[in-house]
């Protein structure tokens, strides 16, 4: 298996752990298109996207250099009206604990920090802050956090 298929298991079996279904999250179909998810049989969502590569152009043996970004967004359900501020208030305060959750675990999973198994870097880079998200009737907030993801593949065996 290669590093980033390593990388990308990891991140999802910590989120499942961090945001369990037993505590109303589930994971989302479509992490790319986050409208496009079925957000009306859910309160609370997360999603993994994987985004561009670049070489690095790092000298190693015969290995590949690789720094890809990994999206992350979450999701929660938008209470509010226009009289009523405090349940959206609340909803993103609970938004922004999450992240903050997320960033902490991520920077110390050994296995995304550790350059000697060939996966050599894992930072939270910057996020979109929190916004809205319309899908029919359905009102949700997100917030998507960009990681960078450092990390070498064997060019030959």
């Amino acid at each position: 298996m290669t590093n980033i298929s390593t990388a990308f298991d990891a991140i999802k079996t910590l989120l499942a752990t961090l945001y369990p279904q037993a505590d109303g999250w589930i994971q989302l179909t479509d992490p790319y298109n986050i409208e496009g998810n079925s957000l009306s049989m859910h309160n609370k969502g997360w999603g993994v996207a994987l985004g561009p590569g670049v070489n690095t152009n790092r000298q190693l043996e015969c290995r590949l250099s690789v720094q890809r970004t990994i999206s992350i967004t979450l999701t929660g359900r938008r209470y509010a009206n226009e009289l009523h501020t405090e349940n959206k208030e609340v909803a993103e305060k609970e938004l922004l604990e999450a992240q903050f959750l997320l960033i902490q675990a991520l920077e110390k999973e050994p296995q995304l920090n550790n350059s000697s198994s060939g996966i050599t870097r894992f930072r939270y880079a910057s996020d979109s802050g929190i916004e809205n998200v319309i899908a029919g009737n359905d009102a949700f907030i997100k917030i998507v956090s960009d990681f960078e993801l450092e990390y070498f593949e064997q060019l030959y065996t």
